[in-house]
């Protein structure tokens, strides 16, 4: 059925957004692979002599630590490009928000979607030791934060065991969700950036 609507036409209207966000979701999964590979390393944000202040203020690298932030410039990207490409050759050089704002929302999907898809392949047939160092740094955040006296307001016994319980698979879905949290905020801002309503002429007669 896909295939006989792509000869009918009808679906290369969305090519634009099909290939830009598959080729966001390779990327991003080159940036997890990035993270992967330098899984272990750390860096000092403030160095102290006591050791527990210097590790509290250590940064340690995984594919889903903090530092995966700064994959959501490839997303961003690759978006704002697709969204203007349909926009100059289905808009004739006019979009309406709502509908920029749309096709982010379908280029976000397929990105998310292929990312944590990767994901979840690589570490079901190459390596998934990410999921077992992830839950450990996770759990020594959460004990250092305990032995800091920051834990008040927090329930950190119920959130350690929710860590000691996450596998491969609920790392992928919130793989996927963040992406699909953060592609939302995106399309929001590259759909108010491209946003142009066409003209509107008014007869006189």
């Amino acid at each position: 059925t896909f295939v006989l609507l792509l000869k009918s036409g009808s679906m290369n209207r969305y090519i634009s957004i099909l290939n830009g966000g598959s080729l966001a979701g390779v990327i991003a999964f080159g940036w997890f692979l990035v993270l992967y590979f330098a899984m272990g390393a750390e860096f000092v944000l403030v160095d102290f002599n006591e050791e527990f202040l210097r590790e509290a203020m250590t940064i340690r690298i995984h594919p889903f630590g903090s530092v995966r932030m700064l994959g959501l410039v490839i997303p961003s990207i690759f978006m704002y490009k697709a969204v203007k490409r349909y926009k100059m050759e289905e808009g004739e050089g006019f979009i309406l928000f709502g509908r920029a704002f749309q096709v982010g929302v379908m280029f976000t999907f397929i990105y998310a979607s292929l990312a944590g898809m990767l994901v979840f392949l690589f570490g079901s047939i190459i390596d998934g030791s990410f999921v077992e160092f992830a839950n450990t740094y996770d759990l020594r955040v959460l004990e250092l934060t305990k032995e800091a006296g920051e834990s008040m307001f927090l329930n950190l016994d119920e959130q350690m065991e929710l860590i000691k319980e996450r596998d491969l698979g609920s790392f992928a879905m919130m793989d996927f969700w963040r992406k699909t949290v953060s592609g939302f905020m995106i399309a929001l801002i590259v759909a108010a950036v491209l946003k142009q309503k066409p003209p509107t002429f008014v007869d006189n007669e």
